[in-house]
């Protein structure tokens, strides 16, 4: 059954969401476009460890190392505090809240994969409850998207929720690969490649393009959105062209002449310029697609 559905054959067969389908719904997550559409916040690299000795403040690191101390301290705020070496240099591991599974898994002696921020003090580099693991596991191939998500939602269920959506759905070009050459645009990737790669980008992309929106995978997205606004703008004005007033044969009025104040002539000037392209047929190559679609 998909995390996003329950069955429908009938009132009796009907089950009851779990916590986090209630949690995807709260989100406005009710179909599979709407989890192929739901693009992660940023990103953490799980695909490379590093060692201690070259981790700075302030970076999200991927560690292995072995447990060569572990303490639940009771003085004041119960705190599980682990020292974890990796034969370059050590990292207090602190948590506040935890579970004796936890205390089980880091265990004295106990070989581990953490990820988390580093962070510097006196007691040296710490990491304040990061992720836990156990050590010599397969590295991700990808880099692990962080979704915007809400309380009750897991980011591994949404992941896995986001990733079964966008398999099922319908995500065929919305252009014909023609028209894009037509109207002299540069061929874009398809959505289904511009979807999948922001979802699972690889390794070797840069974040800054990834952040910026500048990627290839993200200018799709972006004409795509102002294409749909360009022929959303194209059916208003057909429809408003439809509507026919009648013509009054002499004034019924005398309107008086309004003056519009703190408007520079730049602007008036713009104005009227992009009416008379409008007008004269003078189009965006975003506006002529539309017209060619509709």
């Amino acid at each position: 059954m998909s995390p996003t559905s329950a069955a429908s054959n009938g009132p009796s067969s009907v089950k009851p969401l779990t916590g986090p389908q209630k949690a995807l719904h709260k989100l406005g997550l009710l179909r599979d476009i709407d989890l192929a559409l739901h693009l992660p916040l940023r990103y953490e690299d799980e695909t490379r460890l590093v060692k201690l000795r070259d981790v700075r403040e302030g970076d999200l690191a991927q560690v292995e190392g072995r447990v060569t101390h572990a303490e639940v301290k009771l003085g004041g705020q119960r705190q599980l505090l682990v020292t974890l070496d990796d034969g370059t240099g050590t990292c207090l591991l602190r948590f506040f809240s935890f579970y004796p599974s936890l205390q089980t898994t880091l265990a004295l002696g106990k070989q581990v994969r953490v990820r988390g921020e580093i962070r510097g003090g006196f007691a040296g580099l710490t990491m304040m409850h990061p992720v836990v693991k156990p050590a010599g596991g397969e590295l991700a191939t990808a880099l692990t998207p962080v979704y915007p998500s809400v309380a009750g939602l897991p980011q591994t269920y949404l992941r896995r929720a986001v990733q079964a959506g966008l398999q099922r759905a319908e995500l065929s070009d919305t252009v014909p690969p023609q028209y894009l050459q037509e109207i002299g645009l540069q061929p874009l990737w398809d959505m289904r490649k511009a979807l999948s790669f922001l979802h699972n980008p690889t390794p070797d992309v840069s974040l800054a393009a990834l952040q910026d929106h500048s990627h290839p995978a993200w200018q799709r997205l972006k004409a795509e959105e102002l294409l749909a606004q360009q022929l959303s703008q194209l059916q208003a004005r057909r429809a408003r062209a439809r509507l026919r007033a009648p013509v009054l044969a002499t004034p019924a009025l005398s309107v008086p002449q309004v003056s519009v104040p703190n408007v520079s002539p730049k602007v008036w000037g713009e104005a009227a310029v992009a009416q008379a392209a409008v007008r004269d047929g003078h189009l965006t190559p975003l506006q002529t697609l539309a017209q060619r679609l509709l």
